[in-house]
């Protein structure tokens, strides 16, 4: 007597994904005869269904589509990563406490070439950070008004700029007997003052402390005289 073929009873498919997303795997297992299967793996599309910004992750998908009707197209999405906002930072470094004044703003990225200024109550060193303890000492300018500014040009990398007190041997925004002290050291000979600090009493750019500098720090120190600009 024969017995009839019972047919397919399809159990659901199961899908299985590359690690990579780029492949899919389908495989769908009779019920009534596990021996009886139907495997297709097909490569992935992809596209992006949504661009990453500065602001926020974009959105990517892939896409399986199997010739086999027995198989639905299957999809993952996954997220691209948020983008690094590009550009430099201008740090204004004050060691005046406040009498330094400048526009730029720490934390913002800036893309182009910028130009400011640095504004001083009273008579400053303006100077570019070159790294390892070495400035670039930037010229002074009167406005009409009799404000006494500094311009700085910068672009595309970061860059540091310094501002102190002249005589300000220890960067501490006041001179005081202990700038005093630093200076009369360094032009005796045994102290070494360098970066801001030199550049702060070295009012003749020669890059040694003389003693008549020393001498113009104790007098500014206490109180019988000022730098001008």
């Amino acid at each position: 007597m024969e017995i009839p073929a019972t047919g397919h009873s399809w159990g659901a498919a199961v899908y299985t994904w590359a690690e990579d997303n780029s492949t899919v795997t389908a495989v769908i297992i009779c019920k009534n005869d596990p021996d009886h299967t139907i495997t297709e793996t097909v490569n992935t599309t992809y596209e992006v269904v949504t661009e990453a910004t500065t602001e926020a992750p974009g959105l990517g998908r892939y896409t399986a589509v199997f010739e086999s009707e027995m198989f639905e197209t299957q999809t993952r999405d996954v997220e691209i990563p948020q983008l690094e906002p590009t550009g430099y930072h201008i740090i204004v470094t004050d060691y005046t406490k406040g009498a330094a004044t400048t526009s730029i703003v720490a934390e913002q990225l800036y893309t182009s070439e910028v130009t400011f200024t640095v504004t001083c109550d009273i008579a400053c060193v303006v100077a570019i950070d070159n790294g390892e303890d070495s400035y670039t000492k930037l010229d002074c300018t009167t406005t009409e008004s009799g404000e006494h500014q500094f311009t700085v040009t910068v672009a595309d990398a970061d860059v540091t700029v310094a501002v102190a007190l002249k005589g300000d041997a220890t960067l501490d925004g006041r001179i005081k007997s202990n700038d005093a002290v630093s200076a009369k050291q360094a032009a005796a000979g045994t102290q070494t003052l360098t970066g801001m600090k030199l550049l702060v009493v070295d009012t003749s750019g020669d890059g040694r402390i003389r003693m008549n500098e020393a001498t113009k720090v104790v007098q500014v120190a206490a109180g019988n005289s000022a730098y001008d600009w």
